[in-house]
């Protein structure tokens, strides 16, 4: 008889989240033919947003948003 094994995953390791390791998303984009770019301040993201509409096709903006205090 086989037997199903479950396992328990603690979602809350770090080995889980999005930081460990660094993911690069918009070299990633680029990779699969995605144009990207990356916005760090409000300003960046509303030009980067205005280019990506403009163009047709699927555009990736990386927005880099500061730790919640």
């Amino acid at each position: 008889m086989i037997r199903p094994r479950t396992a328990v995953v603690d979602v809350t390791s770090p080995q889980f989240g999005l930081t460990s390791p660094a993911i690069d998303f918009v070299r990633l984009a680029e990779s699969f033919g995605v144009p990207a770019t990356g916005a760090t301040t409000a300003e960046e993201l509303t030009e980067q947003l205005s280019n990506a509409l403009a163009e047709p096709g699927p555009h990736l903006i990386q927005a880099v948003v500061p730790p919640a205090a």
